[in-house]
């Protein structure tokens, strides 16, 4: 074993210990080497990463009887050599350490944005896979307990709200939020509720515009743990204006690496993020001493304000956006996203002798598309880059079940993939105590696209704003029409000709015809978007 060690790598294997340090790997190595070596038992090396000669690698070697089962090379991430994409792990060591018992239940999760929040009605959501209803009760308190009646396990977000409580719509048995069955109908009067009555509770907090909740059942957490989402843009003098949900049907994994990754935008947004000239090199690098504000977390960019930060389990932030994967279930996630702009807009006022006042045609762009714009307005916006990359992204969930490792299933040759690699290697330690980690990697079924790409069932029926914009859709558009047919029957009436024009009712017939055909494609954009969104 130590000799064939020796052969492939040049290393020298200190027995008894099985993991040892090489200081330089072969040319075929160093150069992206990905082989199996074959033998009376196989044994597999990979390595998919650019390395120097002078760089550390950690191996990990499995072997029974002296002889060699398999060889893990585990690549170390620092990407600040001369190479084009050298990587180096030993910055990522400690944080790799400290997540190994890492506590996906201990955590809080934004579930859902303040706006969309229902205040006279259940709302149901899963977590987990877990399956999860909360409400607000007459004081604002938001309550949250798991979605099913401990009586005949129908679900609790079917019934309704009755002072405060939570009515199961199939028996009328009342919860409180502290999940205590407060009154069954059917229990004779005097008769004690006893607590197999009651269901598990989840404590619930509205902070920073976001509803967040405690995954762990029947246990109290702080509030205040919850992480200052505000506090970087504080800093930045940045505020608010926009927020955005949608639930997809990939690993909330999957849906991290998507976010992480900023070099796709000018291609797979062409026209809308960017252009595809705009596609170049990016330099990251990890900024030291920044933990991005969880044990796990990390910063990449420059120092002092990072270009990202990743705070552990499921929250990315840049300078103007901010990120939350919201792990569902198997094979489902929901991405919740708050965009910020400055306080005060640029040039809008004379600061120096070479300043002048905003050009006014600048100065309304950015009064409609950053103040006057609706919101239901700018999610379809949202939708067409999340569409644009769901194309693309949910293909690779699917590969990446397949091949399982993503050392074998990808290749990173640059540094743009810096905060993936980072990513990855935290995930890699957190994952084997991640609820339901052996559904991460079960097969499914290729969905339809017009299922991929349902914005109704995916975005409309959470957002209060976009439901709203629909009903009023459909409203515009058969008054439109039916504005229009009366314009022109009217047109052609002997009695309405003498008191207007047909020219004018003409006109009018126009009008209501262009409103109802707006409608339409308003309607339908909130639905579904059908084109080819990524080639153009």
């Amino acid at each position: 074993m130590q000799a064939f060690l020796a052969g492939v790598t040049g290393s020298q294997f200190s027995a008894p210990t099985i993991g040892f340090r090489s200081s330089f790997l072969s040319n075929q190595i160093a150069t992206g080497y990905s082989s199996r070596a074959s033998s009376k038992k196989s044994t597999r090396l990979c390595w998919r990463y650019w390395t120097s000669s002078n760089q550390t690698v950690q191996f990990s070697v499995s072997c029974s009887d002296s002889t060699v089962k398999e060889v893990n090379v585990r690549p170390e991430i620092n990407l600040n050599g001369d190479r084009s994409a050298e990587i180096d792990c030993s910055e990522s060591e400690q944080e790799t350490k400290s997540c190994t018992s890492f506590d996906w239940r201990r955590q809080w999760y934004a579930v859902l944005c303040e706006e969309d929040l229902p205040k006279n009605e259940p709302y149901a959501f899963t977590l987990f896979d877990e399956p999860m209803v909360l409400w607000v009760d007459p004081d604002g308190k938001i309550n949250c307990v798991r979605d099913r009646c401990p009586h005949r396990l129908a679900p609790l977000s079917e019934g309704r709200l009755e002072k405060g409580r939570l009515e199961c719509g199939y028996h009328g048995w009342q919860f409180s939020g502290a999940g205590e069955c407060v009154r069954i109908p059917q229990l004779d009067e005097g008769v004690p509720i006893g607590k197999r009555a009651c269901v598990s509770s989840f404590q619930a907090a509205l902070r920073h515009g976001l509803v967040w909740v405690w995954a762990c059942p029947d246990e109290r957490a702080d509030p205040d743990t919850i992480f200052n989402i505000d506090e970087v843009y504080d800093k930045l003098n940045m505020q608010c204006f926009r927020s955005f949900s949608r639930d997809v049907p990939i690993d909330h994994t999957v849906l991290l690496e998507n976010v992480f990754d900023v070099s796709h935008a000018p291609f797979s947004h062409n026209g809308v993020l960017g252009k595809r000239a705009d596609g170049k090199s990016i330099s990251w690098k990890l900024v030291e001493g920044v933990n991005g504000g969880s044990p796990a977390g990390f910063a990449i960019g420059e120092n002092p304000v990072p270009m990202v930060w990743f705070r552990s389990p499921a929250t990315v932030q840049y300078r103007f956006m901010y990120f939350h994967c919201v792990p569902l279930g198997s094979n489902r996630s929901r991405l919740i996203s708050k965009f910020f702009r400055p306080k005060k807009p640029k040039n809008s006022a004379s600061t120096g002798p070479s300043s002048g006042p905003r050009p006014p045609i600048g100065f309304l762009l950015y009064v409609f598309f950053q103040v006057l714009r609706p919101r239901w307005l700018d999610h379809m916006e949202r939708n067409l880059i999340l569409d644009q990359d769901l194309s693309n992204v949910y293909r690779e969930d699917l590969l990446t079940k397949f091949h399982g490792d993503w050392r074998r299933a990808y290749h990173i040759p640059t540094k743009a993939d810096l905060t993936l690699v980072h990513y990855y290697c935290w995930l890699e330690s957190a994952l084997p105590t991640l609820p339901n980690a052996s559904s991460r990697y079960s097969p499914k079924e290729l969905l339809p696209r017009e299922q991929l790409l349902d914005r109704y069932a995916n975005h409309v029926v959470h957002c209060s704003s976009c439901k709203a914009a629909l009903h009023n859709a459909k409203r515009l558009k058969l008054v439109g029409a039916a504005l229009s047919a009366a314009c022109l029957i009217a047109s052609v009436l002997p009695i309405i000709t003498p008191l207007v024009q047909p020219p004018v009712l003409l006109s009018f017939a126009i009008i209501f015809a262009l409103t109802s055909k707006l409608s339409w494609e308003t309607e339908k954009r909130l639905r579904y978007f059908p084109n080819n969104i990524n080639k153009q």
